[in-house]
């Protein structure tokens, strides 16, 4: 692939993500940039501790990876949309394939762009419902797609 044609792709991708977080302000950008920062060390941990080890520590809030200010917390999906582990423990065992995202597509084709992309990985915009409340909120999760074990490793950030 041509430089230039990495710039390119490079460009529409931050486009596409200005516009996903366009309605956050300027102070909530760091809310985002948590979350991406948090499924970077996650993904590590996960290389380096095994399946086993990190599902338990991701599942328990008190390990580090739990954010209760900014309502940060690791989940962990297989590439059929199955939530395998999560701060949010309520969440293990479904599927969240067939939901919408903003743009009116399922999760399922999100992740399966994602999963198509040079990077295997990104942002996905969609509503979720926060721990404390039953009205869904706009919210965008930045996925890290693991090629060898087909994990998906995530961490979701509420629009303020």
């Amino acid at each position: 692939m041509t430089t230039k044609k990495k710039l390119k792709e490079n460009y529409i991708k931050m486009t596409v993500l200005t516009i996903a977080l366009g309605s956050t302000t300027f102070a909530d950008a760091n809310v985002f940039n948590d979350a991406r920062d948090m499924t970077i060390k996650a993904n590590a941990y996960l290389n380096d501790n095994g399946r086993d080890v990190a599902f338990k520590t991701f599942n328990d809030r008190d390990e580090g990876f739990y954010d209760e200010k900014e309502n940060l917390y690791v989940f962990v999906l297989d590439l059929n949309g199955n939530i395998l582990a999560s701060g949010e423990k309520d969440s293990i065992g479904m599927n969240i394939s067939k939901e919408k995202t903003i743009y009116n597509n399922t999760r399922g084709y999100r992740i399966k762009q994602i999963n198509e992309s040079v990077q295997k990985q990104g942002w996905m915009s969609y509503s979720w419902d926060p721990l404390d409340s039953e009205t869904k909120l706009p919210k965008s999760s930045y996925l890290i797609i693991k090629d060898k074990t087909g994990l998906i490793v995530g961490v979701g950030a509420y629009e303020q």
